[in-house]
């Protein structure tokens, strides 16, 4: 009577096939990583939009750096303001003296660059404008509850203020140029007294319904 010989059985993900083929991938997705820089990974297309048509940190647009993650991405961080603020020199400054949009924002509230700056949604994508039409006025400390309208009843567009659509963090003599065509003397003589920073004195809430020049 003949007599096999039992072979062990073994474990399919420890077989040598196994373990070849998963060689083979982890070796091809290495090479990939290496020659799309990461791209591989990514969930979308950085944007090619340059609102203002000038260089930040040596980059004409974000798309530019499409294949060095470590750009914005801080190992198991994700995107920190440090690395944003490598090239977006001007938020640093403005978060330090207190200046434009960035400094007036909230501390915390500011760190958070993806927060109002969302990225991999494709090439036309325009980071400024997407974070205007989603923007929270109020954590820039000047509320826009007493000004939805101007003084015809028109809605109050963001251009009202801001002339420069390039850079939001400035709001120019719009204050002034306002509300002296609605009232001269009194805009001519608080000017004279208090200058013409209105952000030193006003929060966007106040009414100034009850207030005189002796206070």
């Amino acid at each position: 009577m003949k007599q096999y010989r039992l072979l062990e059985r073994q474990h399919p993900i420890f077989s040598p096939i196994a373990l070849i083929s998963t060689l083979i991938l982890a070796g091809a997705l290495g090479i990939g990583i290496f020659l799309t820089g990461g791209r591989a990974f990514s969930p979308g297309a950085l944007s090619a939009v340059n609102n203002s048509g000038q260089l930040v940190g040596n980059f004409e647009t974000h798309a530019d750096f499409a294949d060095d993650c470590g750009q914005c991405h801080e190992p198991f961080k994700g995107v920190t303001a440090v690395l944003c603020e490598n090239c977006h020199e001007n938020v640093t400054v403005q978060r330090e003296t207190g200046e434009g949009i960035h400094g007036r924002i909230d501390p915390t509230e500011v760190q958070a660059c993806a927060n109002c700056h969302l990225e991999h949604r494709g090439a036309d994508y325009d980071l400024l404008q997407a974070a205007i039409l989603h923007f929270d006025h109020g954590v820039t400390r000047f509320s826009l509850a007493k000004h939805p309208t101007d003084y015809d009843g028109s809605l109050l567009e963001c251009e009202s203020c801001h002339t420069d659509t390039n850079d939001y963090s400035k709001v120019g003599p719009a204050c002034q140029d306002c509300h002296q065509q609605a009232d001269t003397e009194f805009m001519a003589l608080h000017t004279q007294t208090y200058g013409d920073n209105c952000l030193n004195c006003h929060d966007g809430q106040d009414t100034m319904a009850d207030f005189t020049m002796a206070q």
